[in-house]
């Protein structure tokens, strides 16, 4: 079956395109998986705070709910306080909790087995505070109580009683955040075998999963890494460098295929892989897919072949529509028999290869302007645009955010003479979202100041998350899916520039949704021109996976905002 699929690199992008309509296995938390940057983190001693107080477990109990307390110090086992890895504080073998995973100021701190959840992670800030990312709430000592006080969470205010000092004298260099069971952390440290077992369990699981609700980030560290890395439905593979380069996967590569599906990939949606170095043995990477697949500042060494050209299918081994951007492909690009494909801002050695469509937009190494013969369409300059934002972790272990500044009349990569030019944030400006994460706590997040990630999963939206900030950054991982839960728009902006979405899958729900995706007030007109609000691989689906009911998916109203890869599917 053959897809049909229209991609405008401009103010909107739209595709249209039609669908034909597993069990999970048991996965380990991204906080068992002991990496070398957490690992050389973790410390041992006495959390001191306010007069010198310290973080004390009341009468040295590891029972649930126990309360802590700061006490004068007296270095027994009850203050002896351990920074474990995804920033969590531990005593005793138990961590430091947020009772029920409260959000409200006054909830009270006690003692809890380590779940790997968001009320047990606290993220140290640069001027003392302990920050939880879950309820965008600090570590209070409150009403700068004396010995034998509960503490709580408070709203941060960079106050002394909201002033810790951890153990070592300072905040630890591997502040990985807890993204949960769905994200695996892949480092130099752990074997091969170990890496290779763990992508082949989410292979195995989302090979054919077209409209399951599982979702996986497989993230490696910097390094070099000698595995095969098939990608699936709803999974996302990225590296962890501040440029593509850092991270280098040998053996058999990153590659998609449709042997699923006898090599027809015309329904081989909803993947991608990002920021990583492509350096396959055969010297040849294999990129079958159709639609909703991004590939970002990745660097292919070698030749890409965009359909699927090793399941023994050569009569209906369809691929149709695709997109790459920021990318280097140091041999040729072979299209096959993909019907329609877009390159934004890539430097390839050499293109073969054209069916329907075929667009190249600030790209070197491409072909020349011929549509309709062959259908090459070929504009030599991006006129503006932003790359997509991306994690990272820098040089001194800590977790980044890095947000690319805006590009103009933009030819090639953006990291071409080096990182790319932006700002990085700390991981601990976003709130971690989870699909247990209500709107409410969503949007006191993001009214504090904070940021969103979502980590992968299908989360039912009640009510509409308001985006009102300039420059927010709102991020899936793992093509993270928000579904319309009563016929309310998903998410909408203020008449703000320089917002950042991406990565995200929005999914009607059964109530009719006037609009799913609403950026900005009707009636906007302020310019935003010299800071775009840009839109990342940005997905929206009006039945497929659930029977759902909208009458428009994406409605854009403010000016200047740039639609950079994105799939509108009814």
């Amino acid at each position: 079956m053959k897809r049909r699929f229209l991609a405008v690199l401009a103010t909107m992008a739209l595709g249209i395109g039609l669908a034909t309509a597993a069990t999970h296995h048991p996965q380990e938390a991204l906080t068992t998986r002991t990496t070398a940057a957490t690992a050389a983190a973790a410390a041992t001693g006495a959390v001191t705070g306010y007069e010198g107080l310290c973080l004390d477990d009341r009468s040295a109990s590891s029972a649930n709910f126990n309360p802590i307390q700061v006490y004068t110090c007296n270095g027994t086992g009850a203050q002896q306080w351990t920074v474990g890895s995804g920033n969590t504080l531990q005593v005793l073998g138990m961590c430091l909790d947020v009772a029920g995973a409260g959000t409200a100021n006054g909830t009270l701190i006690d003692l809890y087995t380590c779940n790997g959840t968001g009320a047990q992670v606290w993220s140290p800030q640069a001027n003392g505070e302990l920050l939880n990312p879950s309820s965008g709430k600090c570590l209070d000592d409150t009403g700068y109580g004396g010995s034998g006080t509960q503490v709580q969470i408070w709203t941060c205010a960079d106050t002394a009683n909201q002033q810790w000092t951890l153990p070592s004298g300072g905040a630890p260099t591997g502040n990985a955040p807890n993204f949960g069971s769905n994200v695996y952390l892949f480092s130099t440290s752990m074997t091969t075998t170990t890496i290779q077992n763990d992508i082949n369990a989410v292979y195995n699981t989302q090979q054919s999963n077209q409209f399951g609700t599982q979702r996986y980030e497989l993230m490696f560290e910097p390094g070099t890494y000698n595995v095969s890395v098939p990608v699936g439905f709803y999974t996302e593979v990225v590296g962890l460098g501040q440029s593509p380069t850092q991270t280098v996967i040998t053996g058999g590569g990153i590659y998609a295929n449709a042997a699923w599906s006898n090599g027809n990939a015309t329904t081989n949606f909803w993947r991608g892989v990002e920021n990583i170095t492509l350096h396959p043995s055969s010297g040849s990477t294999e990129w079958a897919v159709s639609q909703a697949d991004p590939m970002r500042r990745v660097q292919i060494d070698g030749n890409l072949v965009l359909d699927d050209d090793t399941s023994g299918n050569t009569t209906s081994n369809w691929s149709s529509g695709g997109f790459i951007s920021d990318s280097v492909v140091t041999g040729q690009v072979n299209s096959g028999t993909q019907q329609q494909f877009i390159m934004r801002n890539d430097k390839v050695g050499s293109w073969t290869g054209s069916n329907w469509n075929m667009v190249f937009v600030g790209d070197t190494g491409g072909p020349a302007q011929s549509f309709p013969s062959p259908p090459d369409t070929t504009v030599g300059q991006t006129p503006t645009v932003d790359e997509k934002p991306y994690l990272y972790i820098d040089s001194a272990g800590n977790w980044d955010m890095f947000v690319p500044a805006n590009r103009t009349s933009a030819q090639g990569v953006s990291w071409a003479s080096g990182n790319t030019p932006g700002t990085s944030l700390p991981i601990s400006d976003f709130y971690i979202a989870t699909p247990g994460s209500t709107v409410a706590q969503l949007n006191a997040a993001l009214a504090g100041g904070q940021d969103l990630l979502f980590t992968p999963g299908v989360y039912q939206v009640n009510g509409t998350i308001d985006v009102t900030r300039a420059d927010s950054v709102v991020l899936g991982l793992g093509l993270a899916t928000l579904v319309s839960n009563g016929g309310n728009t998903i998410l909408q902006t203020a008449d703000v520039s320089g917002i950042r979405i991406g990565g995200l899958l929005f999914d009607a729900g059964s109530t009719n949704s006037p609009v799913l995706v609403q950026i900005g007030p009707a009636g906007a007109s302020a310019s935003h021109a010299s800071d775009p609000t840009v839109l990342s691989d940005v997905f929206a689906r009006i039945g497929g996976a659930t029977v759902g009911k909208a009458t428009q998916t994406l409605q854009v109203n403010s000016a200047n905002v740039i639609g950079d890869d994105l799939w509108l599917w009814r």
